[in-house]
């Protein structure tokens, strides 16, 4: 299914948490950023006590690759939103957040 979503161009953002989206959810064939999806928001979240995945962290070189795969395919806008208090746990009020903020601005 989520590939039919990312072929039908009907992906208007991404949102992940701690950042380790290379080679699963972005890769260099496995989300194409071409065409409609060229300048798709592209948003990590995580958590400023995530001493695993914030900057600095042993595991934070993970989202700088996936970061670097989409800076290579496309204009996207890419961003990192450290999340104040937060430490390696689901955040899904803050992914809410950022897919409400993104729906406001394309109204």
């Amino acid at each position: 299914m989520g590939d039919d979503i990312i072929a039908s161009g009907k992906l208007n953002a991404a949102v992940t948490v701690t950042g380790n989206l290379r080679n699963r959810c972005l890769g260099e064939t496995v989300l194409p950023i071409a065409g409609e999806n060229r300048n798709l928001p592209l948003i990590n979240l995580v958590g400023s006590l995530d001493s695993s995945w914030s900057s600095g962290g042993r595991f934070y070189g993970q989202w700088l690759e996936g970061k670097a795969i989409a800076q290579r395919q496309s204009s996207a806008n890419i961003a990192e939103h450290v999340i104040p208090g937060k430490g390696h746990l689901p955040m899904p009020e803050e992914v809410f957040f950022q897919i409400d903020s993104f729906q406001r601005k394309s109204k």
